[in-house]
């Protein structure tokens, strides 16, 4: 609910547009430095000659690895976002924490400060815990 009501998927939607443009144009511009440099040796000159589709894909799938952390980040800043909305609507932080740790079963639940930076696209379990639980202690209940 929180994401519908937050209008999470027009923003996101947005957000990642814009990254895979920066994405884009980050391929113009290495494809044309490749080219220039070994174009004649591979026997291509340009990226509209359909030979060059696979070093197109291999120069965007370099970006999307360079900017996964970057991807994450949004999704997680969202998913606290969410979070938020749902403690203030539901006003249950113990519970929260108690569904929390019962997910984190399936992930780890307490990763290291880079680990969830590069690879967790959602908070991890201790940190949506601490944050209800912070949530609790701003809003004075029980």
């Amino acid at each position: 609910l929180g994401h519908y009501v937050l209008n999470h998927g027009p923003k996101m939607l947005m957000q990642f547009g814009l990254l895979i443009l920066f994405g884009l144009l980050f391929c113009q511009w290495a494809m044309g430095r490749l080219f220039a440099r070994y174009g004649a040796r591979w026997g291509t000159q340009s990226v509209a000659d359909v030979a060059s589709l696979p070093l197109l894909m291999a120069v965007f799938s370099v970006f999307t690895l360079a900017a996964t952390p970057i991807f994450n980040t949004i999704i997680r800043t969202q998913e606290i976002e969410a979070d938020r909305f749902g403690l203030s609507l539901a006003r249950d932080p113990h519970g929260f924490a108690e569904v929390m740790l019962k997910l984190s079963d399936y992930r780890k639940p307490d990763p290291g400060v880079i680990e969830e930076f590069v690879f967790f696209h959602h908070p991890s379990a201790r940190h949506r815990i601490h944050d209800a639980m912070r949530w609790r202690e701003a809003m004075g209940t029980p």
